[in-house]
């Protein structure tokens, strides 16, 4: 759902097709350490990834605190390109919450600052806070996040409690990671 870019037109039909193909789609993952990860994990800072995407991320959080996970979710504080901006969270989770609305309130909500990925210069401090965090699983998603991170996971401790989840658009991420260039991808770091 890449809204706004050079050369991408919107169809409903075209759209249809490729959901429904992303939907079946093969995702090359690390499954065994990604969900002992994830069930061994009391907190999770989900760094949100494109505004489109956020009404799939609002269920995927409602699990998880469901599941007794302290969830902190860390969309931009204002508008970057189309990634999902704190407004955009609300709209989603109301949506997705309306049967149980109180699940709301066991959700932090901590944006990552105005920029593409994560900038440790311009993230807020709340944000680094969580991320440096080391009772925290981080699961990271889109390529903005990866680019970025990746540049500083060593440094700030988070290989070990780091979960990538992208595609990989262009052959020098997809290298970096081991994968085709177009291959959806979850990878725990």
């Amino acid at each position: 759902m890449e809204y706004g870019v050079k050369g991408y037109s919107f169809d409903n039909d075209v759209f249809k097709e490729k959901f429904e193909h992303t939907l079946n789609e093969k995702l090359n993952w690390d499954a065994d350490l990604i969900t002992q990860a994830i069930k061994a994990g009391d907190k999770i800072l989900y760094l949100t990834d494109n505004a489109g995407e956020v009404f799939f991320d609002a269920f995927v959080i409602k699990e998880l605190v469901e599941q007794g996970k302290e969830v902190v979710v860390s969309p931009k504080s204002g508008p970057v390109l189309n990634d999902a901006t704190v407004e955009d969270l609300k709209e989603a989770a109301s949506s997705v919450l309306i049967s149980n609305p109180g699940l709301w309130g066991k959700i932090n909500v901590v944006p990552s600052g105005e920029c593409i990925g994560v900038s440790l210069e311009e993230a807020e401090d709340g944000f680094l806070d969580v991320l440096c965090d080391d009772r925290y699983l981080v699961i990271a998603k889109g390529m903005g996040n990866y680019e970025a991170i990746s540049e500083f996971e060593a440094e700030f401790g988070l290989r070990g409690r780091l979960i990538y989840v992208l595609r990989a658009k262009c052959v020098p991420v997809a290298s970096t990671i081991g994968v085709k260039k177009g291959e959806l991808v979850a990878k725990f770091a």
